[in-house]
């Protein structure tokens, strides 16, 4: 029985008009997501020049915050160095497009992050204000607090309107029925018998 069906020559001829009903079909699709690697128009963006002053400020006020030991100088020198190494890392995340393949959406990620850092400014520009009569570098980082503050802030009410922007743009999506199709293929396949 082998021999018969390796003896049967190969007609490719009547394949070019019809598909038998067992064949599959691949074909491809642009890809959706952008490759991870370096973006360097995100450093020279708003968001990026932003992300780097507010890692420059938190490692100044750490700095100035432990430079006298004072009272208050725990609370606002782990706000400083955990703002300086978070916000690192999300440079990081966001300039390497290493966030399009975090699941989830990741504005809302930064959003939660900008608004923890915000709250902590604000109380270590409080305490710092308080021990302020101690020594200059209090002072300095009573500034600094305040000034960090003010950028967190700012980046927080952008990365509002892209929160805003990304759930809008997604509710047009399922409301037209555009996503609809990729997620389906994304998640599903067809076998013809």
């Amino acid at each position: 029985m082998s021999e018969q069906m390796r003896a049967v020559p190969l007609d490719d001829d009547h394949w070019d008009e019809e598909p038998p009903p067992y064949s599959t079909t691949t074909v491809a699709e642009p890809e959706l997501e952008p490759k991870i690697g370096f973006k360097r128009d995100y450093m020279f963006s708003v968001e990026g020049a932003l992300k780097l002053i507010e890692i420059v400020l938190s490692l100044i006020g750490f700095i100035a915050s432990l430079a006298v030991g004072w009272t208050g100088s725990g609370f606002v020198g782990w706000t400083t160095i955990s703002a300086f190494i978070t916000t690192t890392v999300i440079f990081i995340i966001i300039s390497m497009n290493i966030m399009t393949r975090i699941p989830g959406t990741w504005q809302l990620y930064e959003l939660i992050y900008l608004l923890i850092y915000v709250l902590k400014y604000f109380i270590s520009s409080i305490i710092s204000a308080v021990g302020a009569a101690i020594s200059a570098s209090i002072v300095a980082a009573c500034v600094i607090c305040v000034v960090a503050f003010f950028i967190f802030l700012l980046d927080m009410f952008m990365a509002y309107k892209r929160l805003k922007t990304v759930r809008e743009e997604q509710h047009r999506k399922r409301a037209t029925g555009e996503g609809a199709a990729s997620r389906r293929s994304e998640t599903s396949f067809c076998i013809i018998f």
